[in-house]
């Protein structure tokens, strides 16, 4: 599972997606999470992986770009993208579409005009 945001502060979703990932984790142990991005939130969301023991699940990649974030994607199987934040369309949504993974993200700004439900 791989999540992205260029900057993390609350509005991009990323304690959510930690929590989420905590469920399905106990349910599929050989699933990780790679968190890539930087910003204000970080050392929160760092805190909140090891509060729900899951330190070794969860990766924090920091910014990555290029061939590293091509080959990141093309590993993953899901890409999640839960802002509130009013995005434009995120270029994220594309580069993993284009991967083949499955995106999870909401109706945030230009999303729905390329994400289809279900």
């Amino acid at each position: 599972m791989w999540s992205s945001w260029r900057g993390f502060c609350p509005p991009k979703g990323g304690a959510g997606t930690i929590a989420a990932f905590a469920q399905v984790a106990r349910d599929h142990p050989q699933t990780r999470l790679i968190m890539a991005g930087e910003g204000p939130d970080r050392q929160r969301l760092e805190a909140l992986v090891q509060e729900l023991g899951l330190t070794e699940r969860v990766d924090f990649a920091g910014y990555v770009g290029g061939e590293t974030k091509m080959e990141l994607l093309a590993r993953a199987r899901v890409f999640v993208l839960p802002t509130t934040h009013p995005e434009g369309m995120p270029n994220a949504v594309l580069e993993a579409m284009a991967a083949g993974d499955v995106i999870i993200t909401t109706r945030s700004g230009g999303i729905p005009d390329v994400v289809e439900d279900g």
